[in-house]
C-alpha cells in the first residue's frame, strides 16, 4: 500500500487550515496546554476520569476555537502519529472548527457542560474518521465504531454516552460504506487528497463527487 509522504501530508494541513481558518500549533512549549495539563492532574485527585497529564501532553489533539494543538511534528511519524493518522486527525479537528463556527459560542458551552452534547459532537467528527478511512482501505471495519465511541470515556463522558455514539456511528458505517460522504472536512479533505494523492484512494472506491 501507497504511504503518504512527508510533504503531501504538510501540504494537506497547509489546505485544510486555509479551508477552514485554523492554524496548528505544536503542544510542547505551549503555556496553555500546560496549564490545561495541570487542571487535568488536578481533577484525577478528585477521581474523576480524565487523561492523566503525560498522556494528554503526548497522545491527544486539542483544539481550541481554531487553533489545533498536535503532540507531534506535521508530516514526521512518532509513535502512534503516522502520516495517515495525522491526515485523519487533522480533518477530525477541522470537522470541529467547522461545528465552532456553525454554532458559535455555544459550541463551547454544550461541549464543555454536557456530555451528552460532547459525544454529540464528537460523533460528528468521528464520522470524518469513518468517511476517510473507507477512501484510504476500502472498508470500515465492524468494530471501528465501537472503538471510536469507546474513547469518549477518556473524554468523561459516562457509559450511556458511549453507547448512544456507537449506534450513531454504527448507522453512519452503513452510509460510509456505500460511499456517502457528507462531513464538512472529509469532502474538504477528499477532494484534496483525490486530486494530490489519488495513489493513496484504496482500489474500487469512487472518486469523491
Amino acid at each position: 500500500m501507497n504511504e503518504p509522504t512527508a510533504e503531501t501530508v504538510r501540504a494537506f494541513y497547509a489546505h485544510l487550515c486555509e479551508t477552514f481558518g485554523a492554524r496548528v500549533v505544536p503542544k510542547a512549549g505551549s503555556s496553555l496546554m500546560s496549564a490545561a495539563g495541570w487542571g487535568l492532574g488536578a481533577l484525577r485527585t478528585v477521581g474523576l476520569r480524565v487523561p492523566d497529564p503525560a498522556a494528554f501532553a503526548s497522545r491527544y489533539v486539542t483544539t481550541i476555537g481554531s487553533t489545533v494543538f498536535v503532540p507531534y511534528e506535521v508530516g514526521v511519524e512518532s509513535g502512534p502519529w503516522t502520516r495517515w493518522v495525522q491526515i485523519e486527525t487533522i480533518a477530525h479537528e477541522c470537522e470541529h472548527v467547522a461545528q465552532r463556527r456553525r454554532m458559535g459560542a455555544s459550541y463551547e458551552v454544550a461541549y464543555l457542560t454536557s456530555t451528552r452534547e460532547r459525544a454529540h459532537l464528537e460523533a460528528d467528527a468521528y464520522r470524518c474518521n469513518l468517511e476517510l478511512h473507507h477512501w484510504r482501505h476500502g472498508r470500515v471495519p465492524a468494530g471501528l465504531p465501537g472503538v471510536l465511541a469507546a474513547s469518549l470515556r477518556d473524554y468523561g463522558c459516562s457509559d450511556a454516552d458511549v453507547a448512544v455514539t456507537e449506534r450513531h456511528l454504527r448507522a453512519s458505517a452503513a452510509s460510509v460504506r456505500q460511499g456517502a460522504v457528507v462531513s464538512e472536512a472529509a469532502y474538504h479533505a477528499l477532494r484534496w487528497l483525490d486530486a494530490h494523492a489519488p495513489q493513496l484512494r484504496a482500489p474500487g472506491v469512487a472518486r469523491p463527487s
